[in-house]
């Protein structure tokens, strides 16, 4: 397992997704958006591969396996890309 970036001390989980594949996944997540101020992702991937991208960028970030963790950024514009066998949800952590 690896985690990519890591959050502030302080912080603590305040919500989970449910969980997502490739067919289940919201656009919202496969277009660039970002986390509000304040608030970080812990993209999670269980099963498959899951690629994340800074927003502009062509190529990922990280490209995620099953069992790896990568943490997303307060207010980091992003996207990510979906395998078809991939299983995945995000936790939200906030200080």
């Amino acid at each position: 397992m690896t985690l990519s970036l890591i959050m502030p001390q302080n912080a603590k989980r305040y919500a989970r997704s449910p969980d997502f594949n490739h067919q289940t996944a919201p656009d919202k997540l496969l277009s660039e958006h970002n986390l509000k101020a304040g608030t970080w992702g812990k993209l999670c991937v269980d099963k498959g591969e899951v690629r994340y991208f800074r927003a502009g960028c062509d190529t990922p970030d990280v490209i995620l396996q099953s069992g790896d963790l990568h943490v997303i950024p307060t207010q980091q514009m992003h996207f990510i890309q979906v395998g078809e066998n991939a299983k995945f949800y995000i936790e939200f952590w906030r200080v």
